[in-house]
């Protein structure tokens, strides 16, 4: 993928896809490739609650938060 991609955008600081549900967050040469994964299952045993933050104050960082079932079932 990131081969592919890499090439379509050359000049891109940060690219973000999805779709494959598949965490990324890998900077190749100057460009961050970030994927935050996915919230809901799409394959049950492989898959992890996840989401992303986007940092794009001095240099674009991302971060991807695993969350627990626990922190779903709190109430407000």
């Amino acid at each position: 993928i990131v081969r592919r991609i890499r090439g379509l955008f050359p000049r891109a600081d940060c690219i973000v896809f999805g779709h494959t549900h598949m965490v990324m967050n890998k900077r190749v040469g100057d460009i961050l490739f970030f994927n935050p994964g996915s919230f809901r299952a799409c394959i049950p045993h492989l898959w992890r609650r996840t989401i992303g933050i986007l940092d794009i104050k001095d240099k674009i960082e991302g971060r991807v938060i695993h969350v627990s079932n626990s922190l779903l079932h709190k109430p407000y």
